[in-house]
């Protein structure tokens, strides 16, 4: 009998040996799993991190690039002189007079403003109300001179402006 425990004996140690050896490579392998689980996880939370200060930076960029087209519609470009010029001079269409543009001075010689003479025909009340719409319109306009011309006696209804305007143009970028 003894002979019989004994050879139990040994092979219930060989099983716990067996058994010890499988639980430290499954350990081991588990634990090796786990360090590349964690490295992964690490890496997605920085490239989500990464993702979104991407695109808190395209929001920025979108709106600032809204920001810069609303700031640029203030100013005439050297492309758009000529369509603001023809503007002009529709604008006192609606308030009644006529508007004509007698000179223009480049921007370059201005200090990167655009020196603009206008005549303007109408009545008192439509002369001065398109004096006012152009300076306080859609662009960067500032009133330099005025002179009003008092009519004639015979056409005591039609009055005359002759004004100079400072306009801000954009600066060409290369």
């Amino acid at each position: 009998m003894r002979r019989h425990s004994l050879t139990y004996f040994i092979l219930a140690l060989v099983f716990a040996l067996a058994s010890l050896v499988a639980y430290v490579l499954w350990f081991l392998a588990f634990s090796s799993a786990h360090t590349e689980a964690v490295a992964a996880a690490t890496e997605v939370i920085r490239i989500e991190r990464e993702d979104a200060a991407i695109a808190n930076a395209e929001d920025t960029i979108a709106a600032l690039s809204a920001d810069e087209a609303m700031l640029n519609g203030y100013f005439v470009s050297s492309d758009g002189i000529v369509p603001f010029l023809e503007e002009l001079e529709r604008s006192g269409e609606g308030q009644g007079s006529l508007v004509e543009v007698v000179s223009v001075t480049p921007p370059g010689t201005s200090g990167g403003r655009l020196a603009l003479a206008v005549r303007i025909e109408g009545s008192f009340e439509s002369v001065m109300r398109t004096l006012g719409s152009m300076e306080y319109g859609p662009r960067d306009m500032r009133i330099v001179s005025v002179t009003l011309d008092t009519p004639p006696v015979e056409e005591a209804t039609m009055w005359i402006a002759a004004a100079t305007f400072s306009v801000a143009t954009l600066a060409e970028t290369p």
